[in-house]
């Protein structure tokens, strides 16, 4: 099913009954959807997903889809390796729960929520990204964005970061857990330029001087009266007790 609709501009409502979607077998659904401009609502509760292995732009550039819904139980993603910009340009949506998503074979998540600008909620929750290498540009452009948890994540595999948060203006906390590591990241480039709103744990305000991952850890800085910094380091991000 890979590129099946692709490029559907004028489509406001794909008139296709799902329930003779047989989708059981299929292990291909990159840019199923891509660029299906004037799709405002889609329904892929029928849809069995078992078998997929690629997800990839699947319903990139989806710029008036305000409502996706899915059944849980069918839309399984234990066997896909990539969702790279899965819903990148998907500029309407202003809330998404995939934290019932199966991603631990997951590798590629970069561009995943590129540029969704209405995206007020993302839920995340039980995502695991053990395997996850490339997160660049994850969430770059979600600028009604204000919070951000990632505390299910573990980062220890990811290598590059690039850009991972840039644009999100209006972003001000970042929560992560114990699990959140960036001992392997060879590219941050950018990560968190733009964040203007961004605010550490312990009141570590966005710096425009530092915005690749020397602070994507927890704020652990101490401050006196003053203001002037007397212990701890420097952070961006919030320990989600």
């Amino acid at each position: 099913m890979r590129r099946m609709f692709t490029n559907c501009y004028d489509h406001e409502y794909i008139n296709i009954d799902t329930t003779k979607f047989v989708t059981s077998q299929v292990t291909n659904m990159e840019s199923m959807f891509s660029s299906c401009r004037a799709l405002g609502t889609f329904n892929l509760s029928n849809f069995d997903t078992r078998n997929v292995t690629d997800m990839t732009q699947m319903f990139n550039g989806c710029s008036e889809l305000q409502t996706l819904t899915w059944d849980d139980e069918k839309f399984d993603t234990s066997k896909v390796t990539s969702m790279s910009s899965m819903f990148s340009s998907c500029t309407a949506l202003s809330s998404i729960d995939v934290s019932n998503f199966n991603t631990s074979n997951v590798t590629t998540m970069n561009y995943m929520f590129n540029d969704c600008s209405s995206l007020k909620n993302i839920y995340l929750r039980n995502f695991n990204i053990s395997n996850v290498t490339n997160m660049a540009f994850m969430f770059y452009g979600c600028s009604s964005l204000i919070e951000l948890d990632l505390s299910s994540f573990n980062t220890s595999s990811v290598t590059k970061m690039a850009g991972m948060f840039n644009n999100c203006q209006k972003l001000n906390t970042i929560y992560i857990s114990d699990d959140w590591s960036t001992n392997n990241v060879t590219a941050s480039t950018d990560m968190f330029s733009q964040c203007y709103d961004l605010v550490g744990g312990n009141g570590t305000v966005y710096d425009s001087a530092v915005v690749d991952y020397a602070y994507a850890r927890v704020d652990t800085a101490i401050y006196n009266d003053a203001g002037e910094l007397v212990g701890g380091e420097k952070g961006y991000l919030t320990l989600k007790s």
